[in-house]
C-alpha cells in the first residue's frame, strides 16, 4: 500500500522528529495517567469502604486511558508508514548523505550530535543536512 502525501519531502523529514516526540509524549501521559489511576483508586476504595458513596475512578478514568491509546497506537501507525517512506527515498542517495539524514532526522539528533558522530565540523554537517535534503526532496517527487 502506498501513501500519497500532500507534503513536501522536507516537510515529510521534519514530520519524522515532531512525531516521534508526539509518540513519546503520548506514551508518558498514558504511563502517567495509569499510575494516577492506581494511586486514586487504592485511595477511593478506601473511601468506599468507609462511606459507601464513591464511585469507582477507574472505570470513569478508563475511558480517557483508551482513547490515549487509540491515539497512541494510530501516531505509532503514521510513524511507521512515514518513516517506511523516508527510509526508501534516504536509500536512493549517496552513503554522506544517507548518514546525515538518518541521524539528524531518523535518529533525533541535533546538529552538534550528528557532526560528531560523523567526525564533521558544525558548518560541513549543516551543508551536508541542506544538501542532502534537496536531493531527498528530488527523489521524493519521483516516488
Amino acid at each position: 500500500m502506498t501513501t500519497k502525501y500532500s507534503c513536501s519531502g522536507k516537510e515529510l523529514l521534519e514530520s519524522m522528529k515532531s512525531l516521534d516526540m508526539l509518540v513519546k509524549s503520548v506514551g508518558e501521559q498514558i504511563a502517567m495517567e495509569e499510575s494516577r489511576l492506581t494511586d486514586v483508586s487504592v485511595h477511593y476504595k478506601e473511601i468506599t469502604v468507609k462511606s459507601g458513596f464513591a464511585k469507582n475512578k477507574f472505570e470513569e478514568q478508563c475511558p480517557e486511558i483508551v482513547d490515549l491509546m487509540i491515539s497512541l497506537e494510530a501516531y505509532k501507525k503514521q510513524l511507521a508508514e512515514s518513516k517506511s517512506t523516508a527510509l526508501k527515498v534516504i536509500q536512493k542517495l549517496d552513503m554522506k548523505s544517507q548518514s546525515v539524514l538518518m541521524y539528524y532526522y531518523m535518529q533525533n539528533r541535533t546538529i552538534e550530535q550528528t557532526a560528531e558522530f560523523l567526525g564533521k565540523s558544525y558548518t560541513w554537517t549543516i551543508q551536508k543536512i541542506k544538501s542532502a535534503e534537496k536531493e531527498f526532496e528530488k527523489n521524493f517527487n519521483k516516488f
